[in-house]
């Protein structure tokens, strides 16, 4: 009897030290999951910031422009992101995005993990207000449309005005409401404004006289070709072939054509409804415009500034750049190991 007594006393306590041992396990469990949780939050906030730097909105450049426009011409740093980007990209409004973190359940791993991980990595698979973002380039087309596209239309051209100068591209805009689109004439990208309904002939003439301008130059601007048109008629599929293949194309209309790559709806609502890249990565996006009058003020300060690499700037030689003589374009290293200062340049210019 004392010995079955001692065996079921011994048999308690294993299975008290067993529970013990259970209970701080979950503990230690659930605060890992918090930890991890709070990981995830922490690089997923991270995400979005960076996303938000590469791709700011037109409120940005609003607010650059506004800061700019209240020093004297010529001063030094007051215009932060001007003419900074060479791709043409800007945003058309702000929504989530989806993200996926490294080592996350869709990496082929939800077999590994435990459910309540993926669970945990799921909810997180969102990033929120960054931008809904176009990119423009050679032999591509985007269309706005809806309500407010003209809208969207302004804050595209503005921010591509800020933050590319004019030796990267030029605009060109065909409109049969020019009185909408007068406030581009103060932009020092604008290559023309023809209003009414211009001939196939004098729109190819003044593309090719943007791209003949730059003959000479290696890498020459690229023409941008607004087309604002209720109707596109006064255009044959060969002219509007012609613009895409030598540049890029806008149009806005109140129908996409089918010769367009991506279109960008806006709903009465404000809602963007995206077709193209963008449209699977892009959650309950909404559009972001601006008006005639805030478009004007930003091309207003534009107006005071000379893009150095342009037959009008002679600030910077057009056949070479600060990588070329500073850095060494194999290893990124400045020529001169002992200048810290070309030392710090070469490591952002070659990054």
């Amino acid at each position: 009897a004392a010995a079955a007594g001692a065996a079921t006393i011994t048999w308690i306590g294993s299975w008290v030290t067993v529970l013990r041992r259970r209970r701080r396990d979950g503990r230690d469990w659930a605060q890992e999951l918090d930890r991890h949780d709070d990981d995830l939050s922490a690089a997923r906030s991270l995400a979005a910031a960076a996303e938000r730097r590469r791709h700011p909105g037109v409120g940005d450049v609003i607010r650059a422009a506004a800061a700019a426009g209240e020093v004297p011409a010529g001063a030094e740093g007051v215009a932060p992101g001007l003419w900074e980007q060479r791709t043409l990209h800007a945003a058309v409004g702000v929504g989530g995005r989806h993200w996926t973190p490294a080592g996350s359940c869709e990496d082929g791993r939800r077999g590994e993990l435990a459910d309540e991980v993926c669970t945990r990595i799921d909810a997180h698979a969102v990033v929120s207000d960054v931008g809904a973002v176009v990119e423009l380039a050679r032999g591509k087309a985007v269309a706005l449309t809806g309500r407010h596209r003209r809208s969207i239309a302004r804050s595209v051209v503005t921010q591509l005005a800020w933050r590319s100068g004019p030796s990267d591209w030029r605009l060109l805009v065909i409109t049969d409401e020019p009185q909408r689109w007068r406030w581009v004439e103060s932009l020092p990208h604008l290559a023309g404004l023809l209003d009414g309904a211009p001939t196939a002939a004098r729109v190819v003439d003044e593309v090719e006289s943007v791209i003949g301008a730059s003959a000479s130059v290696e890498r020459g601007p690229l023409p941008v070709t607004v087309v604002d048109q209720r109707h596109d008629g006064s255009l044959d599929m060969e002219t509007l072939r012609r613009l895409r293949a030598e540049g890029a194309v806008l149009f806005v209309g109140d129908d996409a054509p089918a010769w367009v790559d991506e279109v960008v709806h806006v709903a009465d609502s404000g809602r963007l409804d995206l077709q193209g890249p963008s449209e699977a990565t892009m959650l309950d996006a909404v559009a972001v415009g601006i008006s005639e009058q805030t478009a004007l003020g930003v091309a207003r300060v534009l107006a005071r500034f000379v893009d150095p690499e342009t037959d009008h700037g002679a600030a910077v030689p057009r056949a070479c750049g600060f990588v070329a003589t500073h850095c060494d374009p194999v290893t990124g290293a400045p020529f001169d190991p002992r200048d810290v200062e070309s030392l710090r340049d070469c490591l952002l210019y070659t990054s």
